[in-house]
């Protein structure tokens, strides 16, 4: 089921973020402009599989977009784009990672079509902007990066309205480097971890996206994602052992976590998206399985051709979103695929 014809778009494009909206669904795809200059496009879809080009984005010439955002206020998609000359920032995944130009940005837009490019300059030389969630009536913002002994560091954000944006200050910034967010009642929870060489799993919390409170899950690994869902928070990432990989936590509050379990020889998580009564989560083969966090995965969409990199719930569906395949040299095609609510288990 092809995503439709996004309009020229040669390369490789990766589908980083995607909504539900009011009327449908709004996705973001970093592709290839050709000759290694990336570019953005967004896609709205009324019922998930007829897909037309949204609103193209201002200042996204060399932009990487990385995640999104629906709240009062608005629409909100995060990530980075090329800083005027000046000083570099570290990629944000590796140690051995080479430095690069890249700053953060934000874009906002009342409805998804129209976009102004807002966050950017002094406030996010820090580097790109990793995810992003509505709280309350406005917005949070956070990213996270490695200096250059390795040490984690993070960076986060809050906006009233998608618009005006504040950096956030304090210690447990500096305690590791935060990947990504979710929200559970009045607080909003950022995961990651500490220092790239010792690769501690870190949770932060806030009540405000301002002040916040680092919590250690320890003794090794990573927290890559988070979702909120039935009971409260599940995480998932790296364990600190290569021969079993996987890892995953689960919080009533994103304070105190415990070990939770990841379905069978999923060695990486790519997405977890929450449910009132559970998670559906894609694994690091693009496959989708639905459960508790406990151990009763069970396993709902293996594309017979292609790989799911995220999903999203809404419209009494569950929407995955990913690429297809194609021959060698070929560009792959996004895709989409759809899975009725009422039909998981």
């Amino acid at each position: 089921m092809p995503v439709g014809d996004p309009g020229p778009f040669p390369g490789d494009p990766g589908v980083e973020a995607l909504v539900a909206t009011p009327s449908g669904f709004l996705a973001v795809l970093n592709g290839d402009v050709g000759m290694g200059r990336p570019d953005v496009r967004v896609l709205t879809s009324v019922n998930g599989s007829a897909w037309t080009p949204g609103g193209l984005l201002p200042g996204r010439a060399g932009a990487r977009l990385q995640d999104l955002a629906l709240g009062a206020a608005g629409f909100v998609a995060v990530g980075s784009r090329p800083r005027q000359a000046g000083t570099l920032a570290r990629l944000v995944d590796t140690c051995e990672s080479e430095p690069s130009g890249d700053g953060g940005a934000t874009w906002w837009s009342p409805n998804g079509a129209e976009w102004t490019l807002r966050g950017r300059g002094s406030a996010f030389d820090f580097g790109p902007v990793l995810a992003v969630t509505a709280f309350g009536d406005g917005f949070v913002a956070v990213g996270g990066k490695n200096t250059g002994a390795g040490v984690g560091v993070s960076a986060a954000w809050v906006s009233p309205d998608g618009r005006r944006w504040t950096r956030a200050r304090g210690n447990a910034l500096r305690a590791g480097a935060m990947y990504d967010l979710a929200t559970i009642g009045r607080t909003v929870v950022a995961v990651g971890r500490t220092e790239c060489l010792s690769h501690v799993p870190m949770a932060w919390t806030s009540s405000d996206g301002r002040a916040w409170t680092a919590t250690q899950l320890g003794p090794l690994g990573t927290l890559d994602v988070v979702a909120s869902g039935p009971g409260g928070l599940l995480a998932a990432g790296w364990s600190g052992d290569d021969l079993a990989p996987g890892a995953a936590w689960r919080s009533s509050d994103g304070v105190g976590w415990e070990p939770a379990t990841l379905p069978p020889d999923v060695e990486g998580v790519r997405d977890i998206v929450g449910l009132d009564d559970r998670y559906l989560l894609v694994d690091d083969n693009g496959l989708v399985w639905s459960g508790s966090g406990g151990g009763d995965w069970v396993l709902v969409l293996r594309p017979e051709a292609g790989s799911v990199d995220r999903v999203v719930i809404g419209h009494g569906i569950a929407l995955a979103i990913g690429t297809g395949w194609a021959a060698p040299e070929e560009p792959r095609p996004a895709a989409v695929w759809t899975l009725p609510l009422d039909s998981l288990p």
